[in-house]
């Protein structure tokens, strides 16, 4: 009897143990579990070569799925300020994740001193409660910079764009993140936003049709410029904030709002670290993370007020299934996540 007690006892012990991540999941609440991990498959497009690969990547959406519930059940609560959901980073595992950021640490690589963006007084005090550049047609498709490093090329040419559609009216310009991927040094590598202004100064900047955006895999081509193509082009571009100088203060709410109305949506870096960016969906950011781990490039188009919260408008370029169809919404005053440290637009 002792014997058979003993070897149930391993059965059970056993088959707890190889428990399928599906049974798993219907164990947690999560009863259409199978069926959502095929709908996402479909929707993003992914395969995987093997049943083990298939199986980890289960394992890594029921991980998210378990992290969303947690945190939308807060949100309900009113504990939270924004709202979580399911997009193509799903399945990633957090090293996968961290490994997207390769924007360089400000700790480890200073930037260059630039020329600094100087508000006058009156339009300091000034700036309206808020402001939407898309609302006034000056802001460009959000682009997807798939799974390259170039964060930093959609943040300058999203820059560009909209500085021509604010300053020159030219409300359709589609400039190639590609050319400045292939022809710079850092390819997916990640790069300092200035260093692609720096660029586009010196050799102007082709259409996306005459040169379009194929590193969306993580793989890049040699320098394709074609001189004799349409190039736009800047004249130089202005920093607020650290991207003066790693000695000036920090960009303060009312100049950053100044240079947005003036100039148009500018180029930002900061860190988006952790599962609050990751898993964004609506809502205002207000969970912060002030290391360098997870540096990103984005483009600020504007600013307002909900629940009781001062937020900035946000372009990021995943694409615009990613969040708010492509927008996020981070809290405003408090520097958050470096927000008020490296920002950059250019002068056309």
């Amino acid at each position: 009897m002792k014997l058979v007690v003993i070897f149930a006892l391993i059965c059970v012990s056993f088959a707890t143990q190889t428990k399928s991540v599906s049974q798993k999941a219907a164990d947690l609440g999560f009863k259409t579990f199978d069926h959502d991990f095929k709908s996402f498959k479909i929707t993003h497009n992914k395969q995987y070569s093997t049943a083990e690969e298939e199986e980890q990547r289960k394992v890594n959406f029921l991980h998210t799925l378990q992290v969303i519930a947690q945190h939308n059940e807060g949100f309900k609560r009113g504990l939270e300020t924004h709202e979580m959901g399911v997009n193509q980073f799903a399945v990633l595992s957090d090293a996968e994740y961290q490994s997207m950021f390769v924007m360089p640490d400000p700790t480890v690589k200073k930037p260059e001193p630039a020329d600094a963006y100087i508000a006058e007084p009156e339009a300091l005090s000034s700036v309206p409660q808020s402001l939407d550049w898309r609302q006034k047609g000056k802001v460009t498709p959000v682009k997807n910079q798939g799974g390259c490093g170039s964060c930093w090329a959609f943040s300058v040419i999203g820059g560009i764009e909209s500085a021509y559609a604010v300053k020159q009216n030219k409300n359709n310009l589609d400039l190639s993140e590609e050319q400045l991927v292939d022809c710079m040094n850092s390819k997916c590598g990640g790069q300092w936003i200035y260093d692609g202004y720096k660029y586009v100064i010196a050799h102007g900047v082709e259409n996306e049709a005459q040169y379009p955006y194929s590193a969306g895999s993580g793989h890049y081509n040699q320098c394709q410029e074609k001189a004799s193509a349409p190039h736009t082009h800047i004249k130089g571009y202005k920093s607020l904030g650290k991207g003066i100088s790693e000695s000036h203060p920090l960009a303060t709410d009312q100049e950053i709002m100044a240079a947005i109305e003036a100039n148009g949506p500018i180029s930002m870096m900061f860190n988006a670290n952790g599962d609050a960016f990751r898993n964004y969906k609506t809502g205002v950011i207000t969970q912060n993370d002030m290391g360098w781990t997870g540096s990103h490039a984005v483009v600020i188009v504007g600013w307002g007020t909900e629940g009781g919260h001062d937020y900035w408008i946000i372009k990021n370029s995943w694409g615009a299934t990613w969040g708010d169809h492509g927008y996020f919404k981070m809290v405003r005053g408090q520097n958050l996540r470096h927000v008020n440290e490296y920002l950059y637009f250019p002068d056309l």
